[in-house]
């Protein structure tokens, strides 16, 4: 691995994220999937992310993606983008529904990082494509890619266990609010 620094790729929630971060775990590096559901605080988050061959494929930590940006400058960054309706639709169909606008603030802000110097940005759509997901790969692992890597995974159709993701956001639901409340105070003092 000729550079350890993390990536993070950004996405809204039903944009194939689960996926990526299996087909992005190989060799040395493992990207994990949604980690910030995990975490009670920033440190927890720099920690995850200081561990050499580290990513992740997060739905929600685009709202402190500057902290993230902050701490690892060096952070190589993917932002996937999904119509908004479509993730809305695919959320309905578990009975989901966002709170009115919360979608399209995610969304903005998707936007605006993909904006950023350096930021890989594709379309979800596209992630059918091995040279979309040659991209991502280089961006992301610097590692020469691996078509039968991508032909063994492109079909996997790789879902998350929506009610255990559920219980897990309720469970964890005081340290999510916590680490969201530390990264709004430290996102404060932030040039």
């Amino acid at each position: 691995m000729s550079d350890a620094n993390p990536f993070v790729i950004y996405a809204l929630p039903r944009s194939r994220t689960a996926w990526l971060s299996r087909f992005l775990t190989y060799g040395p590096w493992t990207c994990g999937h949604d980690v910030v559901t995990d975490l009670h605080s920033v440190d927890g988050l720099r920690a995850f992310f200081a561990t050499p061959g580290t990513g992740s494929a997060e739905t929600g930590m685009v709202v402190g993606w500057r902290l993230v940006q902050a701490y690892f400058p060096d952070a190589r960054v993917v932002v996937v983008r999904r119509p908004v309706d479509e993730v809305a639709a695919s959320l309905a169909r578990f009975g989901i529904v966002m709170p009115e606008g919360h979608l399209e603030t995610l969304d903005s802000q998707l936007a605006e990082v993909a904006r950023q110097p350096a930021v890989l940005s594709v379309s979800f759509a596209d992630l059918a494509d091995e040279r979309v997901c040659r991209r991502i790969w280089e961006h992301c692992l610097d590692l020469p890619f691996d078509s039968d890597w991508w032909r063994r995974w492109a079909p996997v159709d790789v879902q998350i266990d929506m009610p255990a993701r559920l219980a897990k956001l309720a469970a964890n639901h005081a340290g999510i609010e916590a680490l969201k409340a530390e990264m709004a105070a430290q996102l404060e003092c932030l040039p």
